[in-house]
C-alpha cells in the first residue's frame, strides 16, 4: 500500500443484472509515484489500457499509463511514465495536470481530456480551482500514448481534429435579467443549470414569481452556517473577472443583511452587503472571513437613502486583488481596493472548487426577510458609466 491507496482492483460485473459476480483481483498497484486512483480502462486493438491518476490532486499530479494483453492483468507501466505532469517551479500555464480521459474522435484522432489548474502569475495560489483542459494525442511505434505536441507537459492549446463539424455550442450571457422568458433558451435553463448553492437546492427559498422581473431570495442562516445557507453563485472562470448585481432589501434588524458575496466555502469568504445599524439606519458592510474568523474590512457606510444599491467585486489582471465598490442613485464608489484573494485559493483553504460571486441574503432572526435582485452580471470588467 502506498499513500493509503491500495491499487486498481478488477471485478466481473453482470450486464443483466448490475450485480458484481466472481472474485476481485488486483491488477495494478501503480507506478511508483503513488496516490494511484481514478482508474480508467479501454480495449484499443489487442491492448487493454488502463489510464489513473497519481502524485496526489496538487502540483505532483499526472497521467500514468499501463497495458496488458487481458483485462486481469499483469499490466506493464509505459517506460518513459508519466504521459501528463506538470512540476512545481515551471511556469507553464496549466498545473496540476491529471485525472486524464481518453476520447477517439470520428475520424480516428485521439484526445485527453484532463483535471488541470491555472495559478496565478508568479506563485503557486489557484483562485480558479480545479478546471479541465485537452490535449491531442498520437501512438507512437510501441503502442504507448504521447502528447501531440511533445514531451510531458500540458499545453494551453492543442490541435483541433480533422473532419469534424463544428457544433453549435450556445454562448452563455454574462448577464442574467430575472424574466423568466430570457432566461431559458433552446432548452436551456440559465437559472437551474447556470446557478449553484451550497449543499441544498434552493427550493422555496428562491422565486423568480414572487415580483415580476426579479430574483426573489429569502433569507436563512448566515454564509458560514453548514445548514440552511441562501446564496446563488456562479463560479470564477477566468482571474480578471466583474460580478455585479442590483438589489433592493429592507432591513430593520442588525442580524438581517443582503448582498454580493465572494467566496470559497463556509470559512472562507468576502460578503459585501446592506444591513442596519444600531439605530436602524441603513449602512453597508464589508465583512471578511479567513478561517472563519470573521473580521470588518471597513468601517460600515451610511447610505442617504433606502433606494436599490449596485454591488460590484472586480479582480485585477492576476487575479491576486478584488476591489469592492457600490453606486447609488448613479455614482459609483469604492469601498476598498486590493483586498487579498489568497484566503479564496486552493491552498489556501486545502480544496479544489474555486471561488464563486453570488448573490447572498441572511436573516437570524427567523423572519425570513427576503431581497429582490434584478439582474446578475458576472464576465470581463466593464467601462463605468458616466
Amino acid at each position: 500500500m502506498v499513500n493509503g491507496f491500495k491499487g486498481v482492483l478488477v471485478q466481473e460485473i453482470d450486464p443483466q443484472t448490475w450485480e458484481l459476480i466472481g472474485e476481485r483481483k488486483k491488477v495494478y498497484a501503480g507506478s511508483g509515484i503513488g496516490c494511484t486512483e481514478g482508474p480508467h480502462m479501454y480495449h484499443i486493438g489487442e491492448w487493454y489500457y488502463l489510464l489513473t491518476a497519481e502524485g496526489g490532486t496538487g502540483y505532483d499530479h499526472c497521467v500514468t499509463v499501463a497495458r496488458s494483453r487481458s483485462v486481469w492483468g499483469p499490466f506493464e507501466t509505459d517506460p518513459h511514465n508519466p504521459l501528463l505532469t506538470s512540476e512545481r517551479g515551471r511556469d507553464d500555464a496549466l498545473q496540476k495536470c491529471g485525472h486524464g480521459d481518453l476520447v477517439q474522435t470520428q475520424s480516428g484522432e485521439w484526445y485527453l481530456a484532463h483535471l488541470c489548474a491555472r495559478p496565478k502569475n508568479g506563485d503557486d495560489l489557484c483562485v480558479l480551482g480545479r478546471e479541465t483542459a485537452i490535449q491531442k494525442l498520437v501512438l507512437d511505434a510501441d503502442g504507448w500514448f504521447r502528447l501531440k505536441c511533445g514531451g510531458r507537459y500540458a499545453k494551453n492549446q492543442t490541435e483541433s481534429p480533422e473532419e469534424i463539424v463544428p457544433g453549435n455550442a450556445e454562448v452563455v450571457p454574462a448577464l442574467d435579467r430575472f424574466v423568466p422568458e430570457e432566461l431559458t433558451e433552446n432548452g436551456w435553463n440559465r437559472w437551474q443549470n447556470g446557478y449553484c448553492s451550497p449543499r441544498r437546492p434552493l427550493g422555496s427559498d428562491a422565486s423568480l414569481t414572487a415580483r415580476n422581473g426579479y430574483l426573489r431570495l429569502i433569507g436563512r442562516e448566515s454564509l458560514n452556517s453548514l445548514h440552511r445557507v441562501t446564496l446563488a453563485a456562479k463560479r470564477q472562470t477566468a482571474l480578471c473577472m466583474e460580478a455585479c448585481t442590483r438589489m433592493e432589501f429592507y432591513p430593520e434588524y442588525e442580524e438581517q443583511l443582503a448582498g454580493l458575496a465572494y467566496m470559497y466555502d463556509a470559512m472562507n469568504f468576502y460578503l459585501f452587503g446592506k444591513t442596519v445599524d444600531a439605530e436602524g439606519n441603513p449602512v453597508l458592510v464589508l465583512l471578511k472571513s479567513d478561517g472563519g474568523v470573521i473580521t470588518d474590512e471597513t468601517e460600515p457606510i451610511r447610505l442617504e437613502t433606502d433606494d436599490a444599491v449596485t454591488f460590484r467585486a472586480r479582480t485585477g489582471q492576476d487575479g491576486a486583488k478584488v476591489t469592492f465598490s457600490y453606486r447609488q442613485n448613479g455614482v459609483w464608489n469604492t469601498v476598498k481596493e486590493d483586498c487579498t484573494t489568497e484566503i479564496l485559493t486552493d491552498e489556501h483553504c486545502r480544496g479544489f472548487t474555486g471561488a464563486h460571486f453570488g448573490m447572498y441574503v441572511h436573516d437570524m432572526t427567523g423572519l425570513a426577510l427576503h431581497a429582490d435582485f434584478e439582474w446578475f452580471y458576472l464576465g470581463e470588467p466593464q467601462e463605468d458609466e458616466t
